[in-house]
């Protein structure tokens, strides 16, 4: 058994302790609702899905991209980048890189089937999304999901991401449980329309059907690709058509 105190001026707390190699990582720390946990590490999921390595590919080649600019290029990103503030999981404030917004903006665009940008597009933060409206499995191999985003951009995109099925009512996905599943991968990003995002995503197998309880996750973009703040919807029943 161990014990743990925290003292001030420390009040949370994130990470790893390891051992002697990257893989023999020995207790994992975690700040979840208000609480302080401390577990043992576990391996992440690393599927190796077409999906995954498409969007590995994907930033390999925007940080590629990024190492070509010339010096007032990427001195323009990084600019850009010094103006954006950023949350971290344990509430402080960070800001972005000149190569992390560059990657960020163009692995979004890559995505949606469009070529790498050189230059700063004009950054606009999105809103969330309002609500997930429904979850429908039209059929065992298609999912169709509805969301209200009014006050999202004209010709504002946004790309869906899905949990596998959740084992009961009482358990909520995390962001890190959802996943694109359409392997066509710009289908997982789709243009909205006024107020309404409509998304039909195909399943490759009978995964997920009616009745069953899955995790949305829905990431706004803006018209140059720039994401905001993601709506997870931890539970939610999929319904019949």
């Amino acid at each position: 058994m161990a014990i743990l105190r925290l003292t001030q001026p420390f009040d949370a707390y994130h990470g790893t302790v390891k051992g002697q190699t990257d893989n023999n990582k020995l207790v994992l720390y975690s700040s979840r609702r208000a609480a302080c946990v401390a577990r043992a590490w576990v391996s992440p999921d690393n599927p190796m899905s077409t999906l995954q390595l498409a969007v590995r590919d994907y930033l390999a080649l925007a940080a590629a991209a990024y190492r070509d600019l010339t010096e007032a290029q990427a001195a323009a990103w990084t600019a850009a980048a010094n103006a954006i503030m950023r949350e971290n999981i344990l509430g402080l404030d960070y800001y972005l890189t000149g190569i992390g917004l560059f990657c960020m903006i163009n692995t979004y665009g890559q995505i949606h089937d469009q070529a790498i940008v050189d230059d700063v597009p004009t950054i606009l933060m999105p809103p969330v999304p309002i609500s997930l409206t429904s979850v429908t499995a039209t059929s065992t191999v298609l999912l169709t999901i509805v969301a209200d985003v009014t006050g999202l951009e004209t010709d504002g995109m946004c790309l869906v991401r899905v949990s596998l099925p959740l084992p009961g009512e009482a358990r909520q996905a995390r962001p890190n449980d959802c996943r694109m599943i359409d392997v066509t991968i710009d289908s997982n990003i789709a243009v909205h329309a006024a107020g309404t995002l409509t998304i039909a995503l195909t399943i490759t197998t009978s995964l997920i059907v009616a009745t069953d309880r899955i995790g949305v996750m829905i990431t706004p973009l803006s018209a140059d690709y720039f994401p905001g703040p993601p709506l997870l919807v931890g539970n939610a029943v999929v319904a019949a058509p």
